[in-house]
């Protein structure tokens, strides 16, 4: 979900941290840039800039559940991951969620 589902009052990115905490095998994936990661990031999640995703080598079989900030970027990153043969989800962005963030690097 996007900056729209929350614009019309959907939660994406809590259902989708509700389905990846339940969920075996599985990796919370932050696409933002490392300084607004070092601001504030969703805790346990993997850093790994959309720029830089192309070149990274992420575990098969887990599904990755895929975050940024408005949620264009996750969906822009979802769909490479899946072009190369990942089970991703975009759960959205971080614009507008009330939860806990840690700052800092982070895991």
């Amino acid at each position: 979900m996007g900056l729209f589902d929350r614009l019309m009052g959907k939660s994406g990115l809590e259902e989708g941290l509700r389905e990846y905490r339940a969920a075996q095998d599985a990796l919370l994936v932050d696409v933002r840039t490392r300084e607004e990661y070092r601001q504030g990031h969703l805790k346990g999640s993997l850093n790994l800039p959309l720029d830089e995703l192309s070149a990274s080598k992420l575990p098969q079989g887990k599904t990755l559940y895929v975050y940024c900030q408005s949620g264009a970027r996750s969906g822009a990153a979802c769909r490479l991951l899946k072009s190369r043969g990942y089970e991703a989800r975009n759960i959205g962005g971080l614009f507008g969620y009330a939860g806990e963030l840690e700052e800092g690097e982070g895991a």
